[in-house]
């Protein structure tokens, strides 16, 4: 069961240090539909010890004052102090729900995927450079006009066999890249996906506006937090 607390008439600023400073996700729980609007309702689960606390709950209406929400908690939890923070940091992993972390460990394989493979292309880039440059170089060889004939054959012959070898390494360097460039995309693509299915679960944002709320309650145990707003 809840109890209602009265809306939200005031905001501190600054509020006192209580015993504990928790930030929870406040997902939507509820919504009801009317002819002149919707009624939305975010509930937020904490376990505190006994004693009196403050959560931070993410809240995206503080620039409405008249859109500020009802708040009702647990039997036998008191609320106290109101108040709101402004751009305050958030460690969001540390908010993630299960579906979330894991949407969001797969983002980061991805990315380190896509690192991975953009070094190997890098790799692979840089060598075909320097074959190209070995073959350019092995194009202007001179042998100088005091070359005997033998001296001049001889050259060209060393010539012959480094522009074969110089030209059949770029081929590899060549096929090299192209499943490179192949994968690259695929992973590109495979990360948008990932990113938009991780976005599809509303994470938390790393800096947000937040209601504070403060909590009293005689024994350890959680909290719920109920946010109704029109």
């Amino acid at each position: 069961m809840f109890r209602t607390a009265v809306s939200l008439v005031a905001l501190a600023a600054a509020l006192p240090a209580f015993g504990d400073d928790v930030t929870v996700q406040a997902p939507v729980a509820a919504v009801t539909v009317y002819p002149d609007g919707a009624e939305l309702t975010r509930r937020a689960t904490a376990e505190l010890p006994a004693g009196t606390h403050r959560v931070f709950l993410p809240y995206a209406g503080l620039d409405d004052l008249s859109a500020l929400p009802r708040i009702a908690t647990s039997e036998g939890v008191t609320i106290g102090t109101l108040g709101f923070r402004r751009a305050m940091a958030v460690d969001r992993e540390a908010l993630f729900t299960a579906a979330q972390a894991a949407a969001w460990a797969e983002v980061e394989r991805l990315q380190d995927a896509a690192d991975d493979a953009a070094d190997a292309r890098d790799r692979a880039a840089a060598a075909l450079k320097a074959l190209k440059a070995r073959l350019a170089f092995l194009d202007k060889v001179d042998p100088g006009e005091a070359a005997t004939a033998e001296g001049v054959l001889a050259l060209a012959a060393s010539i012959a066999d480094q522009v074969a070898e110089a030209e059949a390494a770029s081929v590899e360097a060549r096929a090299t890249l192209r499943p490179l460039d192949e994968r690259i995309e695929e992973i590109a693509a495979e990360l948008k996906a990932a990113q938009a299915a991780f976005d599809r679960l509303s994470p938390p944002a790393e800096v947000a506006d937040m209601i504070s709320v403060e909590v009293t309650q005689a024994e350890a145990g959680p909290v719920t937090l109920e946010l109704t707003e029109l």
